[in-house]
This record gives C-alpha cells, sequence and structure tokens, in this order.
C-alpha cells in the first residue's frame, strides 16, 4: 500500500459555511441570488492601504458584516464581504486553481473569500484546517498515484513533473500566502503542519533520485508563500515559529528551515528547468518567476514583492539556515561541512549593499526585532556567528559563484 501521509483529522461533519448547500447533494448553491447580488455589491469599504500595501493583522478578529440568509447551524454568521481584490483580472492566475475548487470562475471567488474568513477568524479554525487537509490531501493523492511518474528521468519528463506539481499547489499555496499575511497564530500553526504532512515522505529504494526528491516540491513552495506573508507584515515571530516548525524526512527529524529550501530537497540540476538553463541561480530563478507572478493576487505592493521582498525572503531563509547548520556541527560527533542556500539576491544586490548588511548583522543591538522574535539564535553573538558564516562562503567563493551550488 502506497504511503501517504496525511494530517490527522476527524471526519468533517455536515456543516453550513455561509452558502446555502443542497441537502440531498452537499453541493454549494452559487446561484443563491443573495449571494451573487452581495458578490456585485460589496457592504465593507476596501482597506486603506500603508506605504508597503500591507494592512497590518487586527488585535482580535473584525466583527463580521451580517447577510441574510448566511447563518449556520450552530448560530454563527458568514459575511463574504470586499470583494473587489477577488475578481479575476485578464490572465489572472486563479484561472489555475479552478480545477481544484470546482471548475468555475465565480467558485474561486467564494473559496478564496471563504479562506480568509476562516484563516482570520479564530471561530473558524476547525474549518480552516478541514480546508488545508483537502488542499493537501489532493496533492498527496497524486504524488502516491499511477500518474506520478516512475521511468527513467528526462529533461522533459522532469519539466513536465514540475509543472504538474505547480499547478497542483497553487490554491494551496494562495491559502499559505494568505494566513502568513493575515492568519491567527492558530491558523499559521495549522499551514506549518499542513506543510510538514505535504512534505513527509519516506525513503524511496530503488527509485530515481529526482522523482523521489521532487515529492517535497509543494511544501518547498508552501514555505516560501507561507514567509513571504508573515514577512510582509514584518511578523517575526511568526517566520520564526514557521521556520522552526517540525517534519519528517527520510526518517529523521528536521526543521522546516532546514529541509524545505529548493537547495536542500536533493540532487536536483535545477538548470534542467527549460529557460533556465544558462542561468547562475536557476532554482532562485524558477521560484521568483512563480512568486512575482502570483503575489499580486494576494494584494501585495507589487514595488515591493517584484525584488525585495523576494531577496529578503531568501536572505532570511540564508541566515537562519546558516544559524542551525552551526548548531548542527557543533552537536555533531562527526565532520560535517557547512553551507546555506543562498539565493539570485547574490547578483542582484550590490557588493557594498550585501556586506553592509552582513556587517550590520554581525552588530545587532539585543532588542533588534529579529532577536527579539528568536531568529539567528536569539542573541547577538548567534547572530553574528551566523552572518560571519555566510561572509567567508561568499569571501572564498564569490558571490553569484556561491549562490546555487551546495
Amino acid at each position: 500500500m502506497p504511503y501517504a501521509p496525511t494530517i490527522d483529522l476527524p471526519k468533517p461533519a455536515h456543516r453550513r459555511t455561509g452558502f446555502v448547500e443542497r441537502r440531498r447533494t452537499g453541493r454549494i448553491d452559487y446561484e443563491n441570488p443573495a449571494l451573487i447580488e452581495l458578490l456585485r455589491n460589496p457592504t465593507a469599504a476596501p482597506q486603506a492601504a500603508d506605504p508597503i500595501g500591507i494592512t497590518d493583522r487586527p488585535a482580535s478578529p473584525p466583527e463580521p458584516v451580517y447577510a441574510r440568509q448566511q447563518v449556520d447551524p450552530g448560530g454563527r454568521s458568514f459575511a463574504l464581504t470586499d470583494f473587489d481584490h477577488l475578481r479575476p483580472r485578464p490572465g489572472d492566475r486563479r484561472d489555475t486553481w479552478q480545477q481544484s475548487v470546482g471548475g468555475e470562475p465565480r467558485t474561486v471567488e467564494f473559496a478564496i473569500a471563504r479562506a480568509e474568513r476562516y484563516c482570520r477568524d479564530e471561530r473558524y479554525n476547525r474549518e480552516w484546517t478541514e480546508l488545508l487537509a483537502t488542499e493537501v490531501g489532493k496533492i498527496q493523492s497524486f504524488i502516491t498515484g499511477n500518474d506520478y511518474p516512475k521511468d527513467p528521468p528526462t529533461g522533459a519528463s522532469i519539466n513536465a513533473l514540475i509543472g504538474n506539481l505547480v499547478s497542483l499547489s497553487g490554491f494551496v499555496r494562495h491559502l499559505c500566502l494568505l494566513s502568513g499575511r493575515d492568519g491567527t497564530s492558530q491558523a499559521n500553526r495549522a499551514v506549518a503542519q499542513a506543510i510538514g504532512s505535504l512534505g513527509c515522505w519516506p525513503r524511496m529504494p530503488g527509485s530515481y533520485a529526482y522523482w523521489s526528491d521532487l515529492r517535497a516540491l509543494c511544501a518547498s513552495l508552501c514555505f516560501y508563500w507561507s514567509l513571504a506573508g508573515a514577512i510582509t507584515r514584518h511578523d517575526f515571530a511568526t517566520a520564526r515559529s514557521l521556520m522552526h516548525a517540525r517534519i519528517i524526512r527520510n526518517g529523521s527529524e528536521e526543521k522546516l528551515v532546514s529541509a524545505l529550501p529548493l537547495l536542500a530537497l536533493g540532487s536536483i540540476e535545477w538548470k534542467v528547468l527549460r529557460g533556465l538553463e544558462e542561468r547562475r541561480t536557476p532554482a532562485s530563478d524558477f521560484l521568483f518567476s512563480l512568486f512575482k507572478a502570483e503575489v499580486a493576487d494576494a494584494a501585495l505592493d507589487p514595488g515591493e514583492a517584484t525584488e525585495d521582498l523576494f531577496d529578503r525572503i531568501e536572505f532570511l531563509i540564508s541566515l537562519e539556515f546558516s544559524h542551525l547548520r552551526l548548531q548542527q556541527i557543533a552537536a555533531s560527533n562527526r565532520p560535517l561541512w557547512f553551507w546555506t542556500p543562498l539565493g539570485r539576491y547574490l547578483c542582484n544586490v550590490g557588493d557594498d549593499r550585501l556586506l553592509g548588511r552582513l556587517a550590520e548583522l554581525e552588530n545587532l543591538a539585543a532588542d533588534h526585532a529579529f532577536l527579539r522574535a528568536g531568529l539567528l539564535g536569539g542573541t547577538p553573538a548567534s547572530a553574528a556567528q551566523a552572518a560571519r558564516a555566510m561572509r567567508e562562503i561568499l569571501d572564498t567563493r564569490g558571490r553569484c559563484a556561491a549562490s546555487q551550488s551546495g
């Protein structure tokens, strides 16, 4: 029997979640006039954006605007409001999610609105966890099913598999980004659990390394997207909790930030991807191409998202990975070599700026936001040690030469 790790959840009971359901079929009635009218005429005004397009999470969930005919059996109202930013635009990436959530553009709008409400409101913790489990289960079913490749890998088949995994994980990536940006602490813990479940696979004796290693690709993408959401609202405590969440890979327990960077997935040659054959940072460029195209759907500021935000994500992963790798080396009884997954920021950021960042990290104040959140070990000394280790790699191997090699 194929191994299919799942989130251990009770079977959800029949409930309404703000939509009118047909009792006999269990299907959502997307033709309900009240809901369609609410979509066309939102009752809540759009939130004002801050300078980088991020709205801080409120201290407590906002009171919902109650809508007629949207009360579940438990007496809770589920309001679908503020839909302007959810309506599909030409070329919108939501088109690729329709197969996952029901096939109709209107279905996608409902699914996103429902997800936003679930992750922002602690009253819907169970529904949010079940939604994540459902999406994770779809990916797991593909990976353990007969359609997952088993033949010798070729450039074409590797590209095809990565394309399938990217498409299949599109909606759950968006869920992770939404939760990182706006979700409650419980919602983000559920995301970390879902990512751990999605990336938890046993060894595959006799299988091809590409097919075995790429099973964790969806988990890796979700990890980056969730971290992006947390960083946009400067929530370093949530970022740290996500990076330090646990995952079982190949029989060993690891932290997400050590297991899920693209360069940590295994011996994957990312230059095999079409269009990236000559890139110096193929893994990062592949990731950035997805990130740039999708992040606008989460209402993040495009100027921040395209370059600076992505560089900040990769840089923070490099630093936290460095800190944990140094701890691993210090605790090991056998020789280990130091490495960290570097990114495209090495070729995008000038020497002076990059070295200036590392110099700042070597002299952080004890009350710096990173250290208050527990990142980089939580002390100026441990942060300086991680920064010096990264500097040594760059001094020894050069910036771009070191970027996508382990």
